[in-house]
């Protein structure tokens, strides 16, 4: 009787050890995703114009604005065709990416002769709708008094990138 008592003592002590040991445990499962997404890409479809400017005999500021608007700064004549430059955007549908745009531009003649205009985005962030966007940049283009003729040009970096 002793040995029988012996053996289901064991069993039982076996029993809990099996027990306890899956009592203590606990597992569950995760999942993993990834979203791909297209590369974004900017174009420029228009420069940035400041027209066709006589400069007077002091410094002013020709602006046109990131919307379109021009101002002629005080003592200048101002004509010809003036725009903001213009930009698209293709990306991921229904992504928002910053741009970012070179704060200024230097525009040089070639002779050693410049000028600096501030610039400005339409938009600091854009919504591709679709996967489409667009934005546009325009600036203030300081002269100095009796600026040196000739056809100045310059250029400035742009960039988006998925916010």
């Amino acid at each position: 009787m002793n040995s029988f008592k012996n053996i289901i003592a064991s069993g039982s002590i076996l029993a809990l050890a099996l027990l306890s040991g899956a009592a203590d445990a606990a597992g569950t499962t995760a999942s993993a995703s990834a979203t791909i997404f297209t590369p974004v890409a900017v174009t420029k479809t228009a420069d940035l114009g400041f027209g066709k400017i006589a400069p007077g005999a002091s410094s002013s500021v020709v602006t046109v604005g990131a919307a379109g608007t021009f101002a002629c700064g005080t003592g200048l004549t101002c004509y010809g065709t003036h725009a903001p430059a213009a930009f698209s955007i293709a990306g991921y549908i229904n992504e928002t990416v910053t741009v970012t745009v070179d704060p200024s531009v230097t525009l040089s003649d070639g002779a050693s002769h410049s000028m600096v205009a501030s610039l400005s985005p339409s938009a600091n962030a854009v919504l591709l709708t679709g996967g489409l966007g667009s934005f546009t940049v325009g600036g203030a283009l300081t002269l100095l008094a009796n600026q040196s003729a000739g056809n100045y040009n310059g250029s400035f970096a742009v960039s988006v990138d998925y916010q």
